[in-house]
C-alpha cells in the first residue's frame, strides 16, 4: 500500500486507502465473528445493565412514550438523565425500528457495538492519514485503537467504548481546524465533542478531553503563529487567540448537551456519588506489578470461569476488592479489563524505533507530543501508587468526580496506536539509514523473562509469584516474544530489503501480526456462550405468577431475600423489570442510586422496611436452600393514608427513629426538615390513623398516576414511590412532600374526597432543552455569519 502521485487517477490514488478499510473491516470480522452471527454473547454490565435498558428505551420510544421515570426499580427512578444509559444519544436511536416484541434483539445491539469499532476505527485511520502517514501505518494504528487492551476488555461495560470512539475524530477536526481555521472544522469539532458527551460515560469524555484541550494547544503552538517568533511570543499568542476559542467551544458544547447536563447533574446530586471520599475515587489505580502486562497482557491470567488460569493479578488492596468480594470465588476479576491497558508488541518496537532514530523523525514534535500524552497518562493510571493522581486529584478539573484512575488507559492506549503508526510510516518513508537493532529488545525481554519463570520462578517478587501458575505465565511470555520476533523482523526487513515492493511486503505483515497478537490476548474472553434469550426469558414460571399479583393487589413490587436481606437475582435476572411492566422490585444494577431510597434500605427494621416499600410478594430461601413464593397481609399498597404524623429535625433523626421502632408505620407517617411546614397542624395529633380515609392509585403511564380520595379529616398521602423533584400534581391545594425519608407523599389539607392526577414534569429538563436551543443558535451564528473582508 504504497503512496500514490497526485497526478494519478482518482481511483488509483484512493486504492489502498480502500484497501485498509476493508482491512480494518475484515479484522473486525474475524475478531468479533461470533457476535455479529449470533454465537457468542457479550457478558457482564453490557449484559445486565446497558442492554436491558437500551432495549427498554427502544422499546418505548417505538410504542410512542419518551421514557421520563423507571418504577421498576430502587422503589422509582428519574431514567433519562442517567447519562450512563444514553437515552439522549442519536446513534443510539437507529435501535428503534429493530424492536421486536418487547424487547430489542440482544444481536442487533452487538452489532450496533460492532459498528462503533468499525466507526472509531475509521476515525483513527482518517486521523492518521491527516497527519500524513502511509495507508500502512494508518490501518496499523486503527487496529491498535480497535483491538488493544482499553477497546476489547471494555466491550463489556461498552458505554465507554461508545465515548472512545469519538477521540480521534476530534482530534481530526482539530488538526484541520487549526491548520486552517476552517468552520466546518470546528462545527465538526463541536459534533464530535458532543457526541462523545451524550454517548453516556463521562469518565472517559473528561479523560479524553484532557488529550483534546493539550493537542489544540499543541498545535496552536506548533503551526499557524509564524509572525509571533520565538517560544515565549508563541505561547502569548496561544493564550490570547487559542485559548478563548477552546474556551468558547466548551461553553458551546455544554450548552448544545446541557438537556443532559442539567438533569444528570441534579441527580448526581441526589446520590452518594457527590460525596465519595477520595479512597473509593482513586480504587482501582494500577498497581506496579500489573505494568508487567504491558509487555505480556495476560501474565496474571484471565477472569472468565472458562479461563485456563483465573485472573491473580488484582489489587488486593483495593477497597472494592476488601468490601465486595465476588460471588464467584474470583476477588477482583472486574480489574482484569480495568488494568487493560495493551497496545500489542507492535507499540515496544515503535517506541524504540522513534527514540532510536529520533533527529531522523519527520514529524518530531507530534511523536513527541503523544510520547508525553502516553507517559503522562500511564503515570496517571498508577492513582495512588503513582503521585500524580494524588496532586491533580486536588487542582484539575474532573479528576476527583470519577472512580477508577486506571481508566485513563483510553489515552494511553490510543497514544500507542499513533506512536506505532509514526513509527511504520517512518520506516516506509526513510528506510535507508535507520537504526533497526533496538526492535529486538522487546522479544530479548521476553525471552529474557521466559528464562527467569524456567529457572528461577520462585524467587520472582511476590507480586509477580504465584508457583501453581508459573507454566502459564511462561507460555503466554513465550507467546509475546514470538509475536515480537515477528513483527521486528518485519521491520529490520522492510529497513534493509533493496526493493520497494519488498519492503511494503514485509510492512504489510504487521498489520496480520497485531490482529493475531491481540486475538490471542483477547480472543478467549470474547467467548462468551451465554444466550440474553435464556437469561432474560419469558418462560420463567414466576413471571406468570407476578402479573397475577398486580392484577389483583395492582402494582406490588417483588422482594428477593437471602440471609433477611434484601438482594437480587436469587430468582430473576438482574434488571428483569427492563422487559417486563408488571415486574417491580426494589434493587436494580444502575449506575446512579438515589441516595435517599439507600439510606431508607439500609436499616435493618425489616417488617418497616418491607411494608413501606410496598414489598406485597416476597421470594425467600432458609439455611436449609429452600425457596418460598409468598404475599406479605400487612405490606402496603401502592397508595396509603396517614391521618397522623411525627415530624423530624433530619432524615437521619427519622430513619434512626424507624430503625428503633419509635415510628408506628402502620398508623402514622413520618416526616423531616422543613417539609414539616406543609403538614395540617391536626395532623400531629394522636386520634388521627389511616382507618380516616380511603384511597385508590391508578398507575396511568411510569410518567405518571392518579390517586382517588375520600377522607374524615386532613392527612397525607403515602405513594410508595421514590420522592424526586419534578413531581407535580394537577391541584395547586395539594403538595407533595417526602414522607418516610425517601417516598413521596400527598398533603390532603381538608376533609373530602377528590382526584388528584401527579406527573412527572422535571423543570432541570426544561431548563437544559431551552439552553440546548440557544447552544444551535450559538452555533448556525458561528458557521453561518459573514466574515468581514481583509481590507
Amino acid at each position: 500500500m504504497d503512496e500514490r502521485s497526485p497526478n494519478a487517477p482518482p481511483l488509483r490514488r484512493l486504492a489502498p486507502d480502500a484497501v485498509a478499510v476493508l482491512f480494518l473491516a475484515g479484522a473486525l470480522g474475524f475478531f468479533y465473528w461470533g457476535y455479529l452471527n449470533g454465537q457468542r454473547f457479550i457478558w457482564d454490565d453490557t449484559l445486565q445493565q446497558f442492554y436491558p435498558f437500551v432495549s427498554y428505551v427502544a422499546r418505548s420510544i417505538s410504542q410512542g412514550r419518551f421514557p421520563l421515570w423507571f418504577p421498576g426499580l430502587h422503589d422509582g427512578m428519574p431514567l433519562y438523565c442517567d447519562p450512563q444509559l444514553s437515552v439522549l444519544y442519536p446513534p443510539q436511536w437507529l435501535l428503534i425500528p429493530f424492536v421486536q416484541g418487547d424487547r430489542l434483539p440482544f444481536v442487533v445491539y452487538q452489532r450496533y457495538i460492532v459498528l462503533h469499532y468499525f466507526a472509531g476505527g475509521l476515525f483513527t485511520y482518517a486521523f492518521l492519514r491527516q497527519l500524513k502517514f502511509r495507508p500502512v501505518a494508518a490501518l496499523t494504528g486503527a487496529i491498535v485503537f480497535c483491538l488493544s487492551g482499553f477497546a476489547s476488555l471494555h466491550i463489556v461495560n461498552f458505554v465507554l467504548i461508545q465515548t472512545y470512539a469519538w477521540l480521534p475524530l476530534q482530534l481530526l477536526c482539530i488538526h484541520r481546524l487549526t491548520g486552517t481555521r476552517s468552520r466546518w472544522a470546528w462545527l465538526g469539532l463541536v459534533g464530535a465533542m458532543l457526541m462523545s458527551l451524550l454517548a453516556g460515560h463521562q469518565q472517559t469524555t473528561v479523560y479524553c478531553w484532557y488529550l483534546v484541550i493539550a493537542y489544540w494547544l499543541y498545535r496552536g503552538y506548533s503551526v499557524g503563529h509564524s509572525d509571533a517568533p520565538g517560544r515565549w511570543a508563541k505561547a502569548r499568542r496561544v493564550v490570547v487567540r487559542d485559548l478563548p476559542k477552546l474556551a468558547g467551544t466548551f461553553v458551546v458544547v455544554f450548552a448544545l448537551g446541557a438537556s443532559l447536563l442539567i438533569p444528570a447533574a441534579q441527580n448526581w446530586l441526589h446520590t452518594a456519588r457527590a460525596r465519595q471520599p477520595f479512597e473509593i475515587i482513586a480504587d482501582t489505580s494500577l498497581p506496579y506489578c500489573e505494568l508487567l502486562s504491558l509487555l505480556v497482557p495476560n501474565y496474571f491470567g484471565q477472569t472468565q470461569g472458562e479461563s485456563p488460569v483465573e485472573f491473580w493479578g488484582y489489587d488486593a488492596r483495593s477497597w472494592t476488592v476488601v468490601h465486595n468480594p465476588s460471588n464467584s470465588g474470583l476477588p477482583g476479576y472486574w480489574q482484569y479489563w480495568e488494568f487493560g491497558v495493551y497496545a500489542g508488541q507492535i507499540f515496544w518496537i515503535a517506541l524504540l524505533v522513534i527514540l532510536s532514530n529520533w533527529r531522523r523523525i519527520d514529524d518530531r514534535r507530534t511523536a513527541g507530543f503523544f510520547v508525553i500524552s502516553g507517559v503522562v497518562g500511564l503515570w496517571f493510571m498508577l492513582g495512588r501508587y503513582g503521585g500524580l493522581f494524588q496532586v491533580l486529584y486536588h487542582i484539575l478539573p474532573g479528576a476527583s468526580l470519577f472512580r477508577g484512575p486506571a481508566k485513563m488507559a483510553c489515552v494511553v492506549t490510543f497514544a500507542g496506536a499513533v506512536l506505532s503508526a509514526c513509527a511504520i510510516d517512518q520506516v516506509a518513508r526513510a528506510s535507508r539509514g535507520l537504526r533497526s537493532w533496538p526492535v529486538f529488545l522487546p522479544a530479548a525481554a521476553g525471552f529474557g523473562l521466559a528464562l527467569v519463570l524456567s529457572t528461577g520462578g520462585d524467587r520472582l517478587p511476590l507480586a509477580l509469584l504465584h508457583l501453581g501458575r508459573l507454566d502459564y505465565a511462561r507460555s503466554e511470555t513465550l507467546f509475546a516474544a514470538a509475536v515480537a520476533v515477528v513483527c521486528a523482523v518485519a521491520l529490520v526487513g522492510a529497513v534493509r530489503l533493496p526493493r520497494r515492493w519488498m519492503q511494503m511486503l514485509f510492512l504489510g505483515v504487521i498489520p496480520i501480526a497485531c490482529v493475531v497478537d491481540f486475538s490471542h490476548a483477547y480472543g478467549f474472553f470474547q467467548c462468551g456462550h451465554f444466550d440474553p434469550d435464556q437469561f432474560y426469558t419469558n418462560s420463567d414460571p414466576l413471571l406468570p405468577r407476578l402479573q397475577q399479583y398486580r392484577e389483583q393487589f395492582g402494582p406490588v413490587r417483588f422482594g428477593q431475600i437471602v440471609a433477611n436481606t434484601i438482594s437480587e437475582g436469587l430468582s430473576m435476572a438482574r434488571n428483569d423489570a427492563c422487559f417486563y411492566d408488571f415486574v417491580e422490585v426494589p434493587e436494580g444494577y444502575t449506575s446512579f442510586y438515589l441516595d435517599s431510597v439507600a439510606s431508607f434500605q439500609s436499616i435493618t427494621n425489616r417488617p418497616a422496611k418491607l411494608d413501606i416499600q410496598n414489598i406485597k410478594v416476597i421470594m425467600e430461601v432458609d439455611a436449609t436452600g429452600t425457596y418460598y413464593l409468598g404475599t406479605r397481609s400487612k405490606a402496603f399498597l401502592r397508595a396509603r393514608f396517614f391521618g397522623r404524623a411525627r415530624q423530624f429535625d433530619s432524615r437521619a433523626a427519622l430513619l434512626s427513629a424507624l430503625e428503633s421502632g419509635q415510628i408506628d408505620w402502620y398508623n402514622e407517617a413520618a416526616v423531616a426538615g422543613p417539609l414539616t411546614t406543609a403538614l395540617p397542624t391536626e395532623m400531629s395529633q394522636a386520634s388521627g390513623t389511616n382507618s380516616d380515609g380511603e384511597v385508590q392509585f391508578e398507575s396511568i403511564t411510569p410518567e405518571s398516576y392518579a390517586v382517588t380520595y375520600n377522607v374524615k379529616r386532613p392527612g397525607v398521602i403515602l405513594v410508595s414511590q421514590a420522592f424526586y423533584p419534578g413531581w407535580v400534581t394537577d391541584d395547586e391545594r395539594i403538595k407533595l412532600i417526602e414522607v418516610f425519608g425517601a417516598f413521596q407523599g400527598l398533603v390532603i389539607p381538608e376533609p373530602g374526597q377528590g382526584r388528584v392526577r401527579v406527573r412527572f414534569s422535571p423543570p432541570a429538563l426544561k431548563w437544559g432543552s431551552a439552553i440546548t436551543l440557544l447552544g444551535v443558535a450559538a452555533c448556525a451564528v458561528t458557521v453561518f455569519r459573514k466574515r468581514p473582508r481583509p481590507s
